[in-house]
């Protein structure tokens, strides 16, 4: 979907949040980011940096951080940690991303937002920790790293909502809070035959 063709249009002033956009995925966010002209941005939670791939190969020049620990987690599905898959996927990010322009920052996401100076980002991608203290961490930490103008956004918004500790849940409560208006979900939870996917929908602002 182009994005940027989409947002040209402002929302209606009594639009209900956050306003879903009906056949809009993830991977749609690059060419937007593109043609907003951004070349800095970085990922909290990278894994094995497959979306930070799509950024990249997405948007011309971009200067990415990656930030992940790169270490084993706790499933927040089965209680089970993960090891061995966690630790290895650090090198295969590595060597994913070696023909871009990627920093690494295999740290907790709290102490690779110190490193960061403030307004230095174009945009955030959040996808890290989704334990609902550790969201709203992240929120508080990586907004303030993004420069006016710039996005604010995230995974995950649609999972693990029955167990109370979801994206859904911190992200919903902080733009109330903060009074963000307005924000959007790519995609919606219903989807129509034909419509391109993304289960796990993406959240987003602009700063």
């Amino acid at each position: 979907m182009d994005l940027a063709a989409y947002f040209a249009t402002p929302p209606p002033a009594d639009a209900e949040l956050p306003i879903h956009i009906k056949g809009a995925i993830r991977n749609d966010l690059p060419a937007l980011f593109a043609s907003r002209g951004y070349t800095r941005g970085a990922e909290i939670g990278v894994y094995k940096g497959y979306y930070s791939l799509a950024l990249c190969a997405g948007i011309p020049n971009l200067h990415l951080t990656c930030v992940d620990r790169w270490c084993p987690y706790r499933n927040m599905k089965t209680g089970r940690t993960i090891f061995h898959s966690s630790i290895k996927a650090y090198d295969e990010a590595r060597e994913l991303l070696r023909p871009y322009h990627c920093d690494f920052l295999k740290m907790d996401s709290l102490a690779a937002a110190k490193e960061i100076p403030d307004h230095s980002l174009d945009f955030v991608y959040i996808d890290a920790d989704h334990w609902l203290t550790a969201v709203i961490n992240d929120l508080q930490a990586w907004i303030p790293k993004v420069r006016p103008g710039g996005v604010i956004a995230g995974h995950d918004y649609d999972l693990h909502v029955s167990e109370g500790n979801s994206v859904r849940v911190a992200v919903k409560a902080w733009a109330e809070v903060m009074q963000i208006r307005p924000w959007w979900v790519l995609g919606r939870p219903k989807v129509l035959r034909g419509e391109p996917v993304d289960p796990e929908l993406t959240w987003m602002w602009f700063a």
